[in-house]
């Protein structure tokens, strides 16, 4: 609407409703108003309304009477204007005072609604020479865009705006102002240190009274970003779906292909829909495809051919639906693009081979009856006569179902496959024979339709076992599942599985429940493992979205519960947001046997090493005793017996004997128990035992050493004795070695312990059971490492051999 000095100018575009308006001087006034917009309801109509007063030179908001003019009514430039339902209805108006009145009272309404409204409201002006002039916004916009009101009023975006923005908006309103029409967008919103705000816009022209030109626009808006928030995990779910699908939303333009469609196509998301099916539909099937979708509604289902990304075009059945707004106009399509094109290779081969196929069933041992298209018997093979145990004759020219003696559901799917001329594949207990399955193959002949079929009595077993089978690990699966959450880029909780939940409600939470939309940290983490550990595991967390890492795996015990988590992310992408997968999984049964078996493990060495000490001291204070009282009786005998050369020789070899065990008595004595090392005199042990191995065994083996811990604790020492000992035991036995090497040495507050050598290198897993019988084995080696807090390594060494390194922390 404009006005002018000759009274208000019709709007030819709105046929409006004739209002009686008296201009004090008793001259009627013609005036038809009507605001019209489209898809704005109650909160635009209110705006168009104050921005018409204004364009007038009335107030925008009318919070009391107007008082008219002393000039005629006519100069008032007077608009009243009220809604219901969405739509401006004009009243009548018979005198002044009621045209007050109802300005007034639709002044009071509008300011109410712009100042309560929950809908985001703003105004532009649209001046001659193109600019836009902000009207004003209402309170809803002003707290979602962080921008005042009076801070735009009057102004050009560009002049109280970011550039960016600015922008951004002055395209939006250009773009509404030459489409003539209402358009919709999205805007977002991006504030620091918190999630972007996303609102679904409307942007409304109002025109001037001979539809010259557009005056204003009009903009309202609400939050969408739950929305777009679902969107995404729809895309999410979309992305893992091996088929190929696509959606195509006309009031945005946007259109949706998901991963499985872009690898296959090899084309990038962001196409028009058809930009897409120019690039990948066999030009062949784009008209019927483009006539196809032309004169659907709703469900649809055909096949066409699409172009894989090497150029090659394969058949995919799709299916989907098309969904019209009131026009006609296709508003939603969807649907699912399905790889067929094995099925139409193997349709193809069938046909090419049904007449050999034909030519040597009879030559196979299943069962095979042809029938005409009335159902006939026309061929039987003698594998089939043997089955319904009458002869040939008797079947041929019988209908089948006079045969089974009943019509039932394989009746039907017979009947369907020479209608549909496609195969069918059944399975059914036999009508014949008792207790046995069958499984019959129809399919389609040139002479009507044949059926195959055989006996699967012990397949349909051996997968009722399966199903057992799989019914009970299932069962097992559904009893041991760790909890999983999935965390977003912001580190909240988005999603959940039952275990979690469960695992909410019990230990290790701060937050009962799931969790969802808490962040997990501080839910599950913060509260229970303290500070420290939280922030390690932030540290993972950020080096996982960062993608520094993929996954981390790490254990983490609860402050104020016994409770052993082991927790393990991974990191995958949804489009440009990176998300993290978190399993939680209950260790501390393990933990708690663990630590028994450490515990046995470290009785049984202290046993051991006590037992190793006792007889130590019987061979040294017992044994070898005895063997000197022998020596010495042995001594006292030889003067009393005669003198000649045979017994002599008889004195001879005892004595050598004695003396050899003497010697194994004492080195025996040695290995179980350097006296060493009750002084913690590693490096003297050491020392001693390698010369004398070396000289007893024939192996070349070097001792060397720069530690300075010559006093250590007694099962420090002993530990290492016993490492040394059995790693060269293992060098002689199955090395191969000419020389190995005994290196003691100190590294930072650690005690390293090195034998290497340079044999055929170890064959086998250091940790498998094959060294079950090598003295206490390795792994009795590990135990005692890791009973003082240290660790052991072994592995082949770069060259030639192998290496064994044990460490463990000095202050043992």
């Amino acid at each position: 609407m404009i006005c002018t000095r000759a009274g208000f100018v019709r709007d030819r575009h709105n046929e409006g409703f004739p209002q009686q308006l008296s201009d004090g001087r008793g001259e009627p006034v013609q005036v038809r108003l009507s605001i019209m917009i489209g898809g704005l309801v109650l909160a635009a109509s209110a705006l168009a309304a104050g921005l018409v007063f204004q364009s007038l030179g009335l107030p925008a908001t009318l919070e009391q009477p107007v008082a008219l003019a002393p000039f005629p009514l006519l100069e008032a430039k007077v608009l009243i204007a009220t809604w219901l339902g969405g739509g401006a209805i004009m009243g009548r108006v018979e005198t002044s005072d009621d045209a007050e009145q109802a300005m007034a009272d639709w002044g009071l309404r509008y300011g109410l609604y712009w100042e309560n409204s929950a809908e985001s409201l703003f105004a532009v002006r649209v001046e001659a020479d193109g600019r836009f002039i902000y009207e004003g916004m209402n309170p809803a916009q002003e707290r979602r865009s962080g921008i005042r009101s009076s801070a735009i009023a009057g102004r050009e975006p560009h002049q109280c705006l970011e550039p960016a923005l600015a922008d951004q908006v002055v395209a939006r309103f250009r773009q509404c102002v030459e489409a003539g029409r209402p358009i919709r967008y999205q805007q977002v919103y991006d504030f620091a240190g918190a999630p972007p705000l996303v609102l679904q816009m409307v942007l409304v022209p109002l025109w001037n009274a001979d539809h010259s030109r557009v005056i204003a626009l009009l903009g309202s808006g609400h939050d969408v970003t739950e929305l777009q928030a679902s969107e995404s995990r729809f895309r999410l779910v979309a992305d893992t779906i091996p088929d190929m699908l696509y959606l195509l939303e006309t009031s945005d333009d946007s259109f949706f292909i998901n991963r499985s469609f872009q690898d296959f196509t090899g084309m990038p998301a962001g196409l028009s829909c058809d930009e897409l099916r120019h690039a990948v539909v066999h030009p062949d099937d784009i008209g019927f495809l483009e006539a196809s979708q032309a004169e659907t509604t709703g469900e649809f289902a055909h096949e066409l051919r699409i172009r894989r990304a090497d150029g090659e075009y394969l058949w995919f059945s799709n299916k989907g639906q098309i969904v019209r707004d009131e026009r006609g106009e296709i508003e939603r399509l969807f649907g699912v693009a399905i790889n067929i094109h094995d099925l139409k290779a193997a349709e193809e081969a069938a046909r090419a081979t049904q007449g050999r196929l034909e030519a040597i069933l009879f030559a196979v041992g299943d069962c095979f009856i042809g029938l005409d298209p009335e159902l006939r018997i026309t061929e039987v093979s003698g594998p089939a006569t043997e089955w319904f145990g009458v002869s040939e004759a008797h079947l041929r020219g019988q209908k089948y179902f006079d045969i089974l003696g009943r019509r039932d559901a394989f009746a039907r799917t017979i009947e369907r496959a020479v209608q549909l001329q496609r195969p069918t594949r059944i399975a059914r207990r036999s009508a014949f024979v008792a207790d046995r399955w069958i499984e019959l193959n129809v399919y389609p002949t040139a002479k009507g339709v044949g059926i195959l079929f055989h006996d699967i009595t012990d397949r349909k077993q051996a997968e009722q076992q399966k199903q057992d089978q799989t019914t009970f690990l299932q069962s097992t699966i559904d009893a041991l599942a760790a909890a999983i959450a999935i965390i977003d880029h912001d580190g909240k909780i988005i999603a959940v599985n039952r275990a979690w939940r469960v695992m909410g409600e019990g230990r290790g939470s701060t937050q009962k429940g799931s969790g969802v939309g808490h962040a997990y940290l501080s839910t599950w983490i913060r509260g229970a493992v303290g500070l420290d550990l939280a922030g390690a595991l932030q540290r993972h967390v950020g080096d996982i979205l960062a993608g520094r890492s993929e996954r981390f795996e790490t254990l983490l015990k609860l402050a104020d519960h016994p409770l052993w988590l082991l927790v393990k992310a991974t990191r995958f992408a949804v489009g440009n947001a990176e998300h993290i997968v978190v399993t939680h999984e209950d260790v501390t049964e393990i933990f708690r046997r663990d630590a028994e078996l450490r515990t046995l493990s470290a009785q049984l060495l202290e046993t051991q090493d006590a037992e190793r000490r006792r007889i130590a001291r019987e061979l040294h204070d017992s044994t070898a005793q005895h063997l000197i009282g022998i020596q010495l009786g042995l001594a006292g005998l030889r003067d009393k017996l005669p003198a000649d050369a045979q017994t002599r020789n008889i004195m001879e070899d005892i004595r050598t004997a004695l003396k050899d065990a003497q010697q194994e008595v004492r080195v025996l004595s040695y290995l179980l128990h350097p006296p060493a090392l009750e002084h913690g005199d590693l490096m003297s042990a050491l020392d001693r035992f390698v010369t004398g191995y070396s000289a007893r065994t024939g192996l070349a083996v070097d001792f060397r050493t720069n530690s300075r811990a010559t006093r250590l604790a007694e099962d420090t020492a002993i530990a290492m004795m016993r490492i040394a000992q059995e790693a060269l035991t293992n060098v002689l036995k199955h090395a191969g070695a000419s020389k190995a090497v005994v290196r003691l040495r100190d590294q930072g507050n650690w005690l390293v312990l090195d034998i290497f050598d340079d044999g055929i290198g170890i064959p086998f897993d250091p940790q498998g059971e094959a060294h079950a019988g090598l003295g206490v084995g390795l792994p009795g080696m590990k135990a005692r490492v890791v009973q003082l807090g240290g660790k052991l390594t072994i592995r082949r060494r770069a060259g030639k051999g192998t290496m064994v390194r044990a460490s463990i922390p000095v202050g043992h």
